[in-house]
């Protein structure tokens, strides 16, 4: 079996700030990884009009943050967030690492970034938020939760925070296996 060494992490929160719960809950998860860590975290901000792009290093981490422009309207929020993807994984190819796992945070667009370029590696998906349990997974249209769901079943591992969502996601015919993390 082959040794993971860096692992690319796809987060839709990040943060340094523990008043960032969400964000501060990855970046933690993140830190017990002990492997050549490569955050891609893309932030749509509200005060940007311009494509920005940060590369720090903390301990074993190299964090690449991309910010963007929200965008006006359907067209203008997608094309913001597909050259925000390319400048990150251009930002990623600069940094010369071959990358052995991906670990998503939050099923969503991250696991398309993540099953479009890095399809020859495994990918996992670390559910963090309720949208299982509350009802915003539900409120969304109905293709776009049918693609969430695929997107799902094309990884190899699933990895939740607590036993409801385990018994949602089952309920919603989810292949990969389902693992509790631990607590």
């Amino acid at each position: 079996m082959m040794e993971i060494q860096n692992v690319l992490h796809i987060p839709t929160y990040y943060s340094e700030s523990i008043e960032n719960v969400s964000g501060y809950a990855v970046k933690e998860l993140i830190d017990k990884t002990n492997k050549n860590n490569i955050v891609l975290f893309i932030e749509a901000k509200k005060d940007s009009n311009i494509i920005e792009s940060f590369v720090n290093t903390d301990g074993n981490t190299k964090v690449i943050h991309i910010t963007h422009p929200i965008g006006t309207n359907y067209f203008s929020k997608t094309r913001n967030y597909l050259n925000s993807v390319t400048t990150g994984l251009s930002k990623l190819i600069d940094l010369g690492y071959k990358i052995d796992r991906v670990n998503c945070y939050d099923a969503g667009k991250n696991i398309s970034i993540a099953l479009r370029y890095f399809d020859y590696v495994p990918c996992y998906l670390y559910e963090m938020n309720n949208q299982f349990l509350d009802s915003s997974f539900e409120n969304q249209r109905q293709r776009k939760q049918k693609s969430i769901l695929k997107n799902i079943n094309k990884l190899d591992q699933v990895w939740v925070k607590n036993i409801e969502i385990k018994k949602v996601l089952l309920t919603k015919n989810i292949t990969p296996p389902i693992i509790l993390l631990n607590q």
